[in-house]
């Protein structure tokens, strides 16, 4: 353990309980002192104590202010006043009545009284709170007004003057009640030197009702017991002074509005029972019928009362819409925070789909690239090492291979930036007026051959259409898009068929087949780029067939949906706006199982049909 220092114990934060010890001493002092001559100057000695104590403490603290100038104003007022009377005393005369030191203690009063209110400025109190003091000043002033200020100034002396000073001692104890009283009630930080200042005034407040009393009976003599309450509050005074606590007691705490505590409610019940009290002590002293006083006090105390009920009733009011203006508000922000975790869930879901397609797009193209490429340097390492004679046809048909697969990238990469340009809306279209059903017949005419080889029937049925303002290469690629899907999915024996009519001023097309159909969770994903169902995953593909589809048919001012049902088929309906010529009237009805079309042309199946199947 580390040795006691003197140095170390007197710094800042110890330098305060110098006062309170020598406050102590002198109380200690003064106890067997007080009757004898040198008793008055240890009292004036403690009020001198105090006054250095109210100038020197807060400034330690960094707390001073106007209010602290002016009870250390007071006290200095109040050691002189005590000075003077102990030098009296030392020298064997007698202070006349009334004197100077009766003038220093009764305007020591005022500047206490003044200090009292400058603190209760800096501490904001509510009408409440001063509504609350009044009804405590009330009740001491009408209980000290007939009992004490009265008989006092009655008894006081032979002349004006000194009647006049008399009474003026006990009206300055009301006074300070008066600004003491909101200070005690008003909402504030609590501390050591709140409770020291208030415990200080009380005392002194309590000691000069006594000594008022024994005043009037006559039997009040110098150095009385009841001196020594007046030298303990000098020094509830010095430690409220000098504690560190003295800064907290300008701050104000929030209190609940629309409530009385018990002792608040003590106080308007002392309030409404002044009236009564006052007539039973006035009866009790001989006085006969109503006094003007006991009628003041009555209808004082009920007029605070009822006030102060209605500032209860508004502080209620105001806290009541201040709770539902908080809960209106936090209803509010609930709300938006409950959307924000919803927008937030729903951008993670969109994140982990995200993080899925560009796993699965990844993978998918990776597969697609590196099949054809794989392919290509097989073929080139075989044209590498040479062939044997007469290998003619063979290194054709290695040729070809490498062809076939580079024009599977090809297609792949095209279809990339294809659907790049859907994305970024900057697709070009070559507008021109087509029939929709002879366009059909081609595409279909074009797919037969492969149709015939997987054994499945494939037909149109259109009846009569109007042109539709289009570009040609592009719904080509739409329906060459849908057939080929149709012929993968469906079995051999299977049937696809292409369907075109009218709605609504809109042409219709549809691609029927009896395939495997498609589940109903994976419906609401066709048309998403790079979508691949897991029923299909054997079967080659990027999932960018249905995407660019739907991108070629909405630049056409249409749309595209689809419709399945698993192990019955799946039917892809297109709905275009019809041209500005009208209805094509030369055709009706038609169903063909072949081509009806010059077709020499177009481009061979097996090219067409290769790069749709690449990117379905």
């Amino acid at each position: 353990m580390g040795r006691f220092s003197v140095d170390s114990w007197l710094g800042r934060d110890n330098a305060w309980k110098l006062g309170p010890i020598a406050a102590a001493a002198i109380l200690l002092v003064y106890i067997p002192l007080r009757d004898t001559d040198a008793g008055p100057s240890v009292y004036a000695l403690s009020s001198v104590l105090v006054c250095a104590a109210f100038l020197v403490g807060p400034a330690l603290h960094r707390s001073g202010g106007l209010k602290w100038r002016l009870f250390g104003a007071g006290m200095a007022l109040y050691a002189a006043a005590d000075v003077l009377w102990a030098v009296y005393t030392l020298l064997g005369w007698t202070l006349p009545y009334p004197s100077v030191a009766d003038v220093l203690y009764l305007a020591a009063y005022l500047l206490f009284v003044l200090g009292a209110l400058v603190l209760l400025r800096g501490t904001r109190p509510s009408m409440g709170d001063l509504v609350d003091g009044l009804l405590v000043a009330s009740t001491a002033a009408f209980l000290i007004w007939p009992l004490l200020i009265v008989p006092t100034a009655s008894s006081g002396g032979s002349t004006l003057l000194e009647r006049l000073v008399s009474g003026a001692y006990p009206t300055m104890d009301v006074l300070l009640v008066i600004g003491l009283a909101p200070v005690l009630l008003a909402s504030r930080a609590r501390g050591v030197a709140y409770i020291a200042l208030l415990g200080g005034f009380s005392t002194m407040l309590g000691a000069d009702l006594v000594y008022a009393v024994l005043n009037l009976k006559g039997i009040y003599a110098d150095g009385s017991a009841i001196n020594i309450a007046w030298v303990v509050a000098n020094g509830s005074f010095v430690l409220a002074a000098c504690h560190p606590s003295i800064g907290r007691l300008s701050r104000p705490v929030p209190r609940r509005a629309g409530t009385l505590g018990p002792g608040r409610l003590s106080i308007i019940a002392a309030a409404l029972a002044v009236g009564p009290l006052l007539g039973i002590v006035l009866d009790l002293r001989g006085h006969q019928g109503i006094v003007p006083a006991e009628l003041v006090a009555s209808g004082t105390a009920i007029v605070l009362v009822l006030a102060r009920i209605v500032l209860l009733l508004r502080e209620r009011e105001r806290a009541e819409r201040a709770l539902h203006d908080s809960e209106s508000r936090h209803r509010e922000l609930y709300a938006v925070a409950e959307s924000a975790r919803s927008e937030l869930a729903a951008k993670n879901e969109e994140l982990l789909e995200l993080d899925r397609l560009k796993d699965q797009f990844v993978g998918l193209v990776s597969h697609e690239l590196r099949t054809p490429l794989t392919s290509i340097c097989g073929y080139l390492e075989l044209f590498r090492e040479g062939f044997p004679d007469g290998a003619v046809d063979q290194q054709e048909h290695f040729l070809q291979a490498v062809e076939r697969n580079a024009g599977r990238l090809l297609t792949l990469i095209n279809d990339l930036l294809f659907m790049t340009q859907i994305e970024a809306g900057k697709l070009d279209l070559e507008l021109t007026e087509i029939q929709l059903a002879e366009l059909a017949e081609e595409c279909a005419a074009v797919a037969r051959p492969l149709a015939e080889e997987r054994q499945i029937a494939l037909d149109v049925v259109a009846d009569a259409t109007p042109q539709v303002d289009a570009d040609r290469s592009r719904l080509i690629q739409v329906f060459d898009n849908l057939i080929s899907n149709a012929l993968k999915f469906t079995p051999p024996g299977g049937q696809v068929r292409i369907v075109l009519g009218t709605d609504n001023g809109l042409v219709r097309a549809e691609v029927r087949d009896t395939g495997m159909g498609i589940s109903a969770r994976d419906q609401r994903h066709l048309f998403e780029p790079f979508f691949r169902s897991s029923s299909v995953a054997a079967v080659p593909g990027t999932g960018l067939g249905l995407a660019i589809s739907k991108g070629i048919v909405e630049a056409h001012g249409g749309r595209i949906s689809a419709r399945s049902d698993e192990g019955r088929g799946t039917t892809f309906r297109i709905e275009l706006p019809a041209g500005r010529n009208g209805l094509d009237n030369g055709r009706g009805p038609t169903e063909t199982g072949g081509t009806g079309l010059d077709l020499s042309t177009r481009r061979p199946v097996s090219q067409r049909f290769s790069a749709v199947r690449g990117s379905s």
